[in-house]
């Protein structure tokens, strides 16, 4: 019996991990469901994902709206580990965390001036040096003898996140909201670290000497980097899911 992992990435249900699945598995909105999405626009029996031949294969159930493997409608597809199944307002993404980051080749190393400027932030983004598990338990550290020590981090500048109407699509992505004004000195740490964790994977796919720049002005993104910016939305998917579960 196959295994798999699937981690919910985007969708009311985000953030939650299915680790090590046997198959079959059933996804949709009814219980039962080996995956459950609390998705309005998923189907109660949606999709179902078993082996055949040592394959993952997955096939709509003839849902309602259909589902996509990473932006294309497909009825019945083979899976392979990195895939996005977007089902509904949900997306799932195939693969652990590990194995997401078995599908990134190792940064190529820097020469010269470049190579000092950017040694120690490329270590803290590792994966090998500081895993992001690691930052998502000092993320979560609550209880800091700090907390006598409060001060504001304020940014200048007006709030630009609109009001949305009441019949705006809840899926519409808003400005910027403004940084919490009032945190401990190592909770403002911790944010910052975090922060600048992201960041630097971030670059790391958008920075890369070997995007391809195409001729109608688009951007062209390997495999790798688009499996870098994957694992990111994961782990942030993850950071909100533990935010609004606390342990």
């Amino acid at each position: 019996m196959a295994e798999m992992t699937i981690q919910i990435v985007d969708g009311v249900d985000r953030g939650r991990m299915f680790p090590r699945l046997g198959t079959p598995v059933s996804i949709g909105r009814e219980e039962g469901n080996k995956i459950q999405l609390n998705d309005e626009r998923v189907s109660r029996f949606h999709a179902k994902i078993h082996e055949d031949q040592g394959m993952l294969v997955l096939t709509d159930l003839e849902s309602t709206n259909g589902t996509r493997i990473n932006g294309e409608p497909t009825q019945v597809t083979i899976l392979r580990l990195g895939d996005r199944v977007s089902l509904g307002r949900s997306v799932l993404l195939i693969g652990s965390p590990e194995e997401i980051d078995s599908l990134i080749p190792a940064p190529t190393p820097r020469s010269g001036a470049d190579q000092n400027t950017m040694n120690a932030p490329s270590e803290r983004a590792s994966n090998k040096t500081r895993p992001a598990a690691a930052v998502t338990d000092a993320f979560m550290v609550g209880d800091m003898r700090s907390d006598e020590l409060k001060f504001q981090l304020n940014i200048p500048g007006e709030r630009t996140s609109p009001v949305p109407s009441p019949d705006e699509d809840e899926s519409t992505p808003r400005g910027a909201p403004p940084l919490p004004i009032r945190l401990g000195p190592a909770q403002a740490a911790q944010l910052s670290e975090l922060l600048l964790h992201l960041h630097q994977r971030i670059s790391q796919a958008i920075e890369d000497e070997n995007l391809e720049h195409q001729e109608d002005g688009g951007i062209r993104l390997s495999k790798a980097n688009w499996q870098r910016i994957v694992r990111v939305q994961a782990d942030l998917a993850r950071y909100l899911y533990r935010v609004g579960h606390p342990e």
